[in-house]
């Protein structure tokens, strides 16, 4: 547990003991801290990267709908790679694909190292 997260929440952990002492007088209760890393099982790590894969092609799907809508729409004198806004959407675009490849590599493997 981290220092500011138990100064933070101290006071409620020291009420959830006094409240449960007031609730069963007979027991005796000892409010105690200790230090625990969380690692995560294989399990948990995929369902995290399969969730964060999914955000991703849904982020992905938007852009792309976007920039498709905002080329139907289009009807400048000027080309549409002069748009100043033509630029950062293909950017962000590859940028979001490339994350995209780079979590599912990953998923890859991590599901290989399972089996």
């Amino acid at each position: 547990m981290e220092f500011e997260f138990y100064w933070r929440w101290s006071w409620y952990f020291k009420y959830l003991a006094a409240k449960f002492q007031v609730e069963n007088p007979r027991h005796f209760v000892e409010f105690s801290t200790g230090s625990y890393d969380y690692v995560p099982d294989n399990l948990q790590r995929t369902k995290r990267l399969k969730d964060r894969i999914i955000a991703r092609k849904a982020l992905v799907t938007q852009a792309n709908n976007q920039w498709t809508e905002f080329q139907k729409n289009y009807n400048s004198l000027f080309p549409i790679t002069e748009h100043p806004k033509y630029e950062a959407t293909v950017k962000r675009i590859r940028q979001l694909n490339a994350e995209l490849d780079d979590l599912e590599n990953q998923y890859k493997i991590l599901t290989q190292n399972e089996n």
